[in-house]
């Protein structure tokens, strides 16, 4: 059995900079590890803090591992 892929990306604002722009992170994870939306389960995170770990993303990303 295939072990279930998880990405997560985020950034912690609105003006992030293009260099880690949640589509850099996916399209850098991809190029990598050849694991994109068609075989992994992807949570992401826009404009949270990484000190709030109230994120949904990350939420779920918890009760996944």
């Amino acid at each position: 059995m295939e072990k279930l892929k998880v990405i997560y990306a985020r950034y912690s604002t609105a003006k992030q900079d293009n260099g880690v722009s949640i589509d850099t992170q996916l399209n850098m994870i991809n190029s990598i590890y050849q694991v994109n939306s068609d075989n992994a389960l992807i949570l992401i995170d826009k404009a949270k803090s990484g000190s709030n770990t109230n994120r949904k993303g990350y939420q779920e990303l918890l009760t996944i591992a």
